[in-house]
């Protein structure tokens, strides 16, 4: 289902820039395109250094969106898992001189920063990644087995979720 097939490169990813592991997930899933496995999830979670995240995955919709989102006192970090762009959002520092409406509005919106860099699809990289493991003997930058382990785990928490 798409717990296992992409919500886990999602926990990968906020377990290694959080570098902490989940506290706590509720998670939901549904079945629609009449397949025996789950095809969309929504789960919250609070990890155990105090963030708090959420995420939507599914193989239904037909805008393909995946991102996580990391925010912070400075604003915001966008790493979107289905094009590799990477963004920052950072907070404004413009003076509001409307006191209700600087209660209401919050931070005020400031720069933006797409970061460039070359890119390469990522199911290609993985197999190649394998195939010179398999040849060199070499596992090369890869996950770890305790940290897939910790991912899995997480995952057969959620599918046993009605």
């Amino acid at each position: 289902g798409v717990v296992k097939d992409l919500a886990t490169h999602d926990f990968d990813l906020v377990m290694f820039l959080s570098k902490s592991d989940y506290e706590e997930l509720a998670a939901f899933t549904s079945h629609r395109s009449g397949s025996p496995h789950e095809d969309m999830l929504v789960a919250s979670g609070r990890l155990k250094n105090g963030v708090i995240v959420n995420h939507v995955v599914n193989w239904l919709s037909p805008v393909k969106m995946r991102s996580t989102v990391v925010t912070g006192e400075s604003g915001i970090f966008v790493a979107d898992t289905l094009t590799g762009d990477l963004t920052i959002h950072r907070n404004g520092a413009f003076d509001m001189h409307w006191d209700s409406l600087a209660t209401f509005r919050g931070v005020s919106e400031g720069d933006t920063i797409r970061f460039a860099f070359p890119k390469t699809e990522p199911l290609r990289q993985e197999l190649e990644a394998f195939v010179r493991a398999v040849q060199t003997g070499q596992r090369g930058e890869t996950v770890s087995v305790e940290d897939a382990i910790r991912v899995v785990r997480l995952t057969e928490q959620i599918s046993d979720t009605p």
